[in-house]
């Protein structure tokens, strides 16, 4: 009589043990979505406030963020406080080709578009006009849903 586990109970056991690894995997990943999430919305409530200052003090061209801009490097985005944390929001999506920044053509008003964050997809907009929350485009410096 021979000892051991036949062929047919190992892989039993090895496809228990691999849902189970799967299960405890999706309860592991969802608070780090969630955390990352908040830290990407965090970043962007700074982002929000420090375009604020930028466009009062902005001494080249006062009371503007930036003609027509569509790149999160000019203007308002170029300045250091911004950019750094339109960095930051780069960093928590893992994409920073996933971020959509613009202003007015009259340089009146700005908004910054996450779009899909992590794997869900959802998009996140910002804007000088108050707009904080999901959002699906950027168009003249605003978020539109």
């Amino acid at each position: 009589m021979k000892k051991g586990f036949t062929l047919i109970e190992l892989v039993v056991v090895f496809a228990i043990i691999g849902v189970l690894a799967t299960i405890v995997i999706a309860f592991v990943s969802q608070p780090k979505n969630s955390a990352q999430a908040a830290a990407v919305k965090a970043n962007l409530q700074a982002v929000k406030k420090q375009a604020e200052i930028y466009y009062i003090n902005n001494s080249t061209n006062l009371n503007s963020y930036g003609s027509g801009i569509e790149s999160c490097t000019e203007g308002v985005f170029s300045d250091e406080i911004v950019h750094a944390g339109l960095l930051e929001v780069s960093r928590n999506i893992n994409d920073p080709q996933t971020i959509q920044c613009q202003t007015s053509s009259n340089g009146d008003a700005w908004a910054v578009l996450v779009d899909k964050m992590f794997v869900t997809g959802e998009k996140f907009c910002a804007d000088s006009k108050g707009y904080f929350k999901s959002g699906s485009s950027v168009e003249q410096g605003a978020c539109v849903e």
